[in-house]
């Protein structure tokens, strides 16, 4: 067994996280958040939720208190010196550009003066596109008591009836396996549920520039989280440059800021790779994000993979030092 594992055994087995927080390791602590509401109350995917507006406070007090938190300008300015970090830093990011990030996100951290950091998909920027991954939950709740069976899957998939987010959540997880089907199987998954996503639905569910400009005049950050949020390592070399470029371009013109920062959509390591590295920094990016639950050290090495810890559950201030206790540093 190794150290790690004995590690993360004895942390949760005798219950030392409140011990042993003091003694957390210096580094950047980045910590994602998706959607803010309630999941229970979601048209579309709720594995997308990472807590209510209520935990989100909580969690913004959390980090406040126990590190210092930086934005991406600060974060840059650490990797231009090359100093090793000597401290506990924060960096609190949010995905795809959800509308609730606006009405629920932005006046809590604004209220606590707190920086944080938008990752935008530039594609759904006031548009009524409802995205691929809320597109396929709604279409599997559709599908209560149903077995059902994509064809890049070996096997059937029974879903429960009624629909859990675990059953969504499997399904997801499946689907994203092979990234360069996704637009097959959400086209097999609509002629299974043979229903057609309610227009109302998709209505003011992301944020439109005039909003990201008063978040980027306010002083949160914006980066660029792709165009259309297709897996990057799935595509052609000519799409990647596009997704890419686009986003940046799009955000550069109506922000009138430059967009230093982009988070790799679905984030695992399987949906990035390192030959991107060299065309970021074509396009002049300066940072780079993915979902690992790392701690960051070597910036500089990393600076196009970094660590983010996502957070995906109702505030709990014990389990969460212990995600983070647990976590090993990269």
């Amino acid at each position: 067994m190794s150290y790690q594992l004995i590690k993360r055994q004895l942390i949760k087995r005798a219950k030392l996280s409140h011990l042993l927080w003091p003694y957390k390791k210096n580094g950047l602590y980045c910590f994602n958040f998706h959607r803010i509401g309630n999941a229970n109350d979601a048209d579309f995917d709720p594995c997308v939720y990472s807590c209510t507006a209520e935990s989100l406070e909580q969690y913004l007090v959390f980090f406040k208190s126990n590190f210092k938190v930086i934005n991406i300008e600060q974060l840059c300015g650490i990797l231009d010196k090359g100093e090793p970090i000597n401290e506990k830093l924060a960096l609190i990011t949010f995905d795809d550009g959800y509308r609730d990030n606006f009405d629920l996100a932005y006046p809590l951290l604004k209220k606590h003066n707190i920086p944080a950091s938008f990752f935008i998909t530039t594609s759904l920027i006031e548009s009524d596109c409802v995205p691929w991954w809320d597109e396929i939950a709604w279409h599997i709740k559709q599908c209560g008591g149903q077995s059902i069976k994509l064809s890049p899957w070996d096997d059937s998939i029974i879903i429960d009836n009624p629909v859990s987010i675990h059953a969504i959540r499997a399904i997801l997880k499946r689907i994203k396996s092979t990234p360069k089907l996704i637009e097959q199987q959400l086209q097999e998954l609509r002629a299974i549920s043979n229903k057609e996503v309610p227009k109302d639905l998709s209505n003011n569910l992301f944020m439109d520039w005039t909003q990201l400009k008063t978040l980027s005049q306010d002083g949160i950050d914006i980066g660029a989280h792709s165009h259309t949020h297709r897996v990057l390592s799935s595509l052609s070399e000519e799409e990647l440059i596009f997704e890419l470029s686009e986003s940046k371009k799009l955000l550069e013109n109506n922000l009138k800021k430059q967009i230093k920062s982009v988070s790799y959509p679905v984030g695992s390591q399987s949906a990035y790779n390192k030959e991107m590295f060299v065309l970021l920094k074509e396009l002049e990016y300066q940072v780079g994000f993915s979902f690992q639950s790392l701690i960051n050290s070597k910036l500089n090495e990393y600076r196009f993979e970094l660590a983010r810890m996502s957070i995906d559950r109702e505030f709990n201030a014990y389990m969460l030092k212990e995600m983070i206790l647990c976590s090993n540093t990269l």
